[in-house]
């Protein structure tokens, strides 16, 4: 046998390996997952286990198969990362969102309280518009309702398909971020990891928008710009197209049209600062134009569903916007509240806002929630979110700085070729989040993390010097931050 010959025996064999340790996880997740089924699942048991094994399973058929495409055997290890994720993913539910599902709790109102129980009313009308109830964008009730009639009305199904759909959105970034970055590195599986930031898990157990948005708008954006980078490349990594583009675009349209504006704001940019050929060229157009149709129709399409008039003068007039803001009643402003300063009625106030608003969604909650033990061992939704989100806005601080780095080689022109893509992605999506919100809802934040990974990821590479001014500037933004909040809080 030659050398070669064994090399490549021994990698096969080390491929087997994984590949069953990969499903031992998968089966230990499907079994402890078993175990909080038949524990919260009074309705649909069997659909929603058949489920469990469907997303267990297919999610590890996606991760074999992104594996194959990038060449690094190290992506088998993200079918832990799967598997580990559900049991997770069912603790939080069992313990943090389940006991909250509670329609005569003092604590409910949360919208993925009222669209939970919401869904399932409009499921059992026949999808009748009359019994839907007040709401802006009421695609998410139809989405999850028609989920309820498929696998019966429990929380572990929305749970479950969230998770699936977090992966296939995170593999999709993690696809096109190996085309930009050729050169490998031992660690580079590891983007992977960004399923495991505790609010991404928090966020999947809920019937909500924030998990369907995410992966949307990932896939929507670099499915878009991906025939910028080269064909081999996308060929051989099979990264995301117009075929899975177009479609994620369109459903985000109607499930939040804010944000299908945002992601046309992210592709436009990155098709201008990019040089194209003329069929490039041609291609960017005809993108730009279905989504400007979709953005046009939308407004109609959300009323026929039985949603709000959607005005786009009203939503881009900022006095309009601040005053609905600062007069909802839903919303109790204190008399020193941050938030409350920071909106802003005029374009001028919101451009001087923006930077303080883009740290305040990085590091928001912090430090103002403050969860209690007791409200975590009642499974409190509140306490929960708070420490999970806690939790996720440490991890944002430690790998912003990378990102910084990113930006200074980008400015230097020393950054890795098509790396601007994601920065300008994640730049224009991240800046939609925060101007495009008067109130700072920091839970919309989660929209752009996969995006802020992957930057952070690119951002690993950066030379040594722009890896320390990354981090002095950063040290020097959040000391100032800290300052300026004291004074704030002292002066008032």
């Amino acid at each position: 046998m030659t050398a070669d010959a064994g090399a490549t025996e021994t990698t096969r064999r080390g491929n087997a390996t994984a590949i069953v340790l990969a499903m031992t996880s998968v089966a230990v997740a499907i079994a402890i997952c078993s175990a909080f089924l038949v524990i919260g699942a009074r309705d649909g048991f069997w659909r929603s286990l058949l489920l469990l094994w469907l997303v267990a399973i297919g999610g590890a058929l996606l991760v074999f198969r992104t594996a194959s495409c990038t060449g690094d055997d190290r992506v088998l290890n993200l079918v832990h990362v799967h598997a580990l994720k559900l049991v997770l993913g069912f603790a939080v539910l069992h313990f943090g969102w389940i006991p909250s599902l509670d329609q005569t709790s003092p604590m409910y109102g949360y919208d993925p309280q009222r669209y939970y129980f919401e869904s399932e009313e409009l499921r059992a009308s026949g999808f009748n518009t009359a019994a839907l109830p007040s709401l802006k964008y009421t695609a998410v009730l139809y989405f999850y309702g028609g989920l309820y009639g498929i696998f019966g009305f429990n929380p572990y199904a929305p749970a479950l398909f969230n998770s699936l759909v977090a992966l296939w959105g995170m593999l999709a970034v993690l696809r096109a971020a190996y085309a930009v970055k050729t050169k490998r590195s031992p660690g580079d599986w590891m983007l992977g990891l960004t399923l495991l930031i505790p609010e991404i898990i928090w966020f999947d157990q809920l019937v909500s928008r924030e998990t369907l948005n995410t992966a949307l708008m990932s896939v929507g954006v670099l499915g878009s710009t991906s025939y910028l980078l080269p064909k081999d490349v996308v060929k051989r990594l099979k990264i995301v197209g117009f075929a899975s583009a177009i479609p994620s675009l369109l459903f985000l349209g109607i499930l939040r049209t804010s944000a299908l504006a945002a992601s046309m704001a992210a592709i436009g940019a990155i098709y201008f600062l990019h040089r194209m050929t003329m069929r490039q060229r041609l291609l960017a157009v005809a993108v730009l134009v279905i989504a400007g149709a979709a953005l046009a129709a939308a407004p109609s399409i959300v009323l026929r569903l039985g949603g709000y008039e959607l005005t786009y003068l009203e939503e881009l007039n900022p006095s309009y916007r601040a005053q609905t803001a600062l007069n909802d009643p839903q919303y109790i402003w204190g008399e020193n509240s941050v938030g409350r300063r920071l909106v802003g009625d005029t374009p001028a106030k919101l451009v001087f806002f923006a930077p303080i608003r883009m740290l305040s969604y990085i590091i928001l909650p912090l430090p103002i929630a403050r969860p209690t033990l007791e409200g975590l061992r009642a499974g409190s939704w509140w306490d929960w979110q708070g420490v999970l989100m806690d939790a996720s806005s440490i991890i944002y601080i430690f790998i912003v700085p990378w990102v910084l780095a990113l930006a200074i080689e980008v400015v230097r022109k020393r950054s890795i070729e098509n790396a601007t893509m994601f920065l300008v992605a994640f730049g224009v999506i991240y800046s939609g989040i925060v101007i495009g919100n008067q109130i700072l809802h920091e839970r919309y934040r989660v929209m752009s993390v996969p995006l802020l990974a992957a930057c952070a990821w690119l951002g690993r590479d950066a030379s040594r010097s722009s890896r320390r001014r990354a981090l002095a500037l950063w040290i020097f933004i959040l000391a100032g931050a800290v300052a300026g909040y004291a004074a704030m809080k002292v002066m008032a």
